[in-house]
């Protein structure tokens, strides 16, 4: 019978011993699962902070997109304003020359006219 229990005790413990590598092993992935779970999670975290990083520099090129449209239409509606000041004042110079063509004035006659209104006082009326 002891002969039984040695064979049973060598049983056992090969058991134990094979349960016990097959603990070490477990044991040896789980840390290897976790390394890996760590260094998964420093890689998610430095995604987002590359993400972020990606967006805060697409909001800033979006400001200044933004800002150089506003300023690209307060320049082209400036532009326009002075287009319509210069069509008014060519308007107003072909007018201008169209009177000067049918009332001619002599030079003479202009630079008497201006030498008087020159030396007119201010408080005058003009006279007719």
């Amino acid at each position: 019978m002891s002969s039984t229990l040695v064979h049973v005790s060598d049983d056992a413990m090969r058991t134990i011993q094979s349960l016990q590598a097959k603990l070490r092993r477990a044991s040896q992935q789980v840390t290897a699962s976790k390394q890996n779970l760590r260094s998964l999670e420093a890689q998610k975290q430095a995604l987002l902070r590359a993400q972020k990083q990606q967006m805060s520099k697409q909001q800033e090129t979006a400001a200044r997109l933004q800002r150089a449209f506003s300023e690209r239409e307060q320049d082209q509606k400036y532009t326009e304003q002075l287009l319509m000041e210069l069509k008014s004042y060519q308007s107003e110079l072909a007018a201008a020359e169209e009177r000067e063509a049918q009332f001619p004035v002599d030079p003479e006659t202009h630079a008497v006219v201006c030498r008087q209104l020159e030396a007119r006082p201010t408080s005058e009326p003009p006279q007719a």
